[in-house]
Order: C-alpha cells, then structure tokens, then sequence
C-alpha cells in the first residue's frame, strides 16, 4: 500500500494548485482511493498523520515533492 499512497500522492498534487495543504492533500487522496466523500473526517485525519510522519518526508527525501512539517505545505517537483 506504501507505494500506492505515494501514486495516489502524486496523482493527487497533479490536479491540486500548489502549495497543497496536508488535510486538503489527504482529503483528495480519500476521495480518490477509497471513493468516498472528502467529508469522512476520521479518514482524512489518518491519513494525514501517515503521509505527514511516512510519505510526504521520504519522497521529499527524493526529491519528488518538496514539503515543509512545519507549515504542512506539499509542492510538487518538476
């Protein structure tokens, strides 16, 4: 699932204006894995948590995004 997060991150942040803040980012990322309406509040937060502590630092690591933990902004790289 790992690396399908990281397919829906980057499909997502494809069709988002950048910056991206993190809930609207995971509440996109809902919507689209698991169909469902980006009003699902429990979903979108645990998601969040796991792109905030998982995803989103180690494909900045990569540099395929650039994210700030402190502001919870994602950008997507060229």
């Amino acid at each position: 699932m790992s690396v399908g997060r990281r397919r829906s991150t980057l499909a997502a942040l494809a069709e988002l204006s950048v910056p991206v803040d993190l809930d609207d980012l995971a509440a996109a990322i809902v919507k689209r894995e698991l169909d469902r309406a980006a009003h699902d509040e429990a979903t979108i937060d645990q998601i969040a948590t796991e792109l905030h502590h998982i995803h989103l630092p180690k494909m900045d690591r990569l540099g395929v995004i650039d994210y700030e933990p402190d502001t919870k902004r994602v950008v997507s790289c060229p």
